[in-house]
């Protein structure tokens, strides 16, 4: 049916109609000013303008330094393969994906899909959202081509040291942190060790174009660094009689953000970015820094008082290979065990966690799923992967957050439904108010007091 005279058109509509319809380049100023510029031959013009004209393609890279980078591969594969079943033999002409020819190890990728096109596929676009989502853990970058050329130019090796002196948004120095840690995961104490200082061009430092004036040098006076003073320090001391830490754990590249003496979070740097700190605190205002390992928890089981940090998910490849006790070995199938139920008995693990738990006094753990423990070795995932838990006297219980759970469900091969199901389960603990799946900062208030 038409629309009446005089009649809005409906919002989706409206929507459609700002976002999806094409753009008109063309500048007559734009191309008489380059063209007197004589910069381009003449006989090349038509080319180059046409080059401009051409739209850019969606570019990604897939995060290079993580074990799971030739299983996150392997999943867009499969991903997009399933997308282009579902096309019409006239769609299927179309290239929906494409590696970038130059980028090491077939991690960067091209889609050259317009947003029309992906709307004719129920499929595509569930494609589409499962990119945006693994953006979203960080295991997808989304980054234009163009500049994911410097670093790879720059040949970065794991014994260089990188000044970015242009780090805003930010993409290529992320780039640029997983080159200086790609070295197989040989060594990953301190992976993600990341200095934020406020730069110009930072999101979190708008530029003013209101007219000057005298203001303080900086409007927002920034937590403090405080690294403890000594490896005697009753809070290190606790942690390394609990989690039996080895003589190895750097001590020194702890640190919090608060004077008080109930600590929060516990953090952790390298040397080169502590001295950073120690040596700059009145002339450089350090925004970010370092990677969170500890954080504080109110257990109520007794039992689990005698420790009042829990391990973090964020830090947990920094320290696991630390922790000499307080490791669960775990199977696939316990994987979706803890990540599709609260807090499963451990009777609903397999009999090789409940040995492991079973010897475990009550309070934080690592629960580690090895693929060559699995009985059927073709099993996904093939890589490693650490999981934050907390043992209780009955239950077992994984720290994850929201995104980190539907990512790993990804990696087993969680069905459609299933991932459905945990994604209905986020949304109704949206709609209560609760924060547990959140991020990991909203899982320390929701379980700041863990039960049963």
């Amino acid at each position: 049916m038409g629309r009446r005279r005089g009649q809005r058109p409906q919002k989706d509509q409206r929507n459609a109609e700002r976002w999806y319809k094409d753009i008109k380049r063309e500048n007559e100023m734009f191309a008489r000013y380059y063209k007197l510029q004589k910069m381009i031959p003449d006989e090349e013009w038509d080319q180059f303008m046409g080059s401009l004209i051409e739209p850019l393609p969606a570019t990604f890279r897939i995060t290079s330094y993580r074990s799971q980078k030739d299983e996150i591969l392997k999943m867009i594969l499969a991903q997009i393969n399933k997308a282009a079943d579902s096309l019409s033999p006239e769609d299927k002409k179309e290239t929906i994906l494409s590696p970038l020819p130059w980028y090491p190890d077939k991690l960067g990728w091209k889609i050259d899909l317009s947003r029309q096109f992906i709307r004719r596929s129920e499929e595509l676009k569930k494609f589409h959202q499962f990119l945006i989502f693994e953006t979203e853990c960080g295991m997808i970058s989304r980054q234009e081509a163009v500049s994911m050329i410097p670093p790879i130019l720059l040949d970065v090796k794991s014994h260089h040291k990188v000044l970015d002196m242009c780090a805003a948004p930010g993409s290529k120095t992320a780039q640029l942190i997983e080159m200086l840690h790609d070295r197989a995961e040989a060594q990953e104490h301190l992976d993600d060790d990341i200095l934020e200082a406020a730069s110009p061009g930072d999101a979190r430092n708008k530029r003013d174009y209101s007219p000057p004036r005298k203001r303080p040098k900086f409007a927002r006076t920034e937590d403090p660094y405080v690294f403890f003073e000594s490896e005697r320090h009753p809070i290190l001391a606790d942690l390394k009689n609990f989690y039996h830490l080895l003589d190895s754990f750097p001590m020194e590249s702890l640190f919090t953000r608060s004077h008080l003496e109930k600590k929060r979070h516990i953090y952790m740097v390298n040397t080169n970015l502590k001295k950073i700190v120690e040596n700059n605190a009145d002339t450089i205002r350090i925004v970010n820094m370092g990677v969170r390992v500890f954080t504080r928890c109110t257990p109520k089981d007794r039992a689990a008082e005698e420790m009042q940090f829990r391990v973090t998910q964020d830090g947990i490849d920094t320290v696991r290979s630390y922790v000499a006790a307080r490791v669960v070995d775990i199977t696939r199938d316990d994987i979706f065990t803890l990540l599709m139920n609260d807090s499963p008995v451990f009777g609903m693990m397999s009999e090789m966690a409940r040995g492991q738990i079973a010897s475990i006094e009550p309070g934080s753990v690592v629960l580690q799923y090895d693929p060559d423990r699995e009985e059927n070795r073709s099993s996904t995932p093939r890589c490693m992967l650490y999981l934050c838990g907390w043992r209780a006297t009955v239950s077992v219980r994984a720290f994850i957050a929201r995104n980190e759970t539907l990512h790993i469900l990804h990696l087993c091969g969680a069905t459609d439904e299933q991932i459905a199901t945990r994604e209905e389960y986020y949304k109704s603990l949206k709609q209560s108010g609760s924060k547990k799946g959140g991020s990991d900062d909203e899982n320390d208030d929701a379980d700041a007091k863990l039960t049963e």
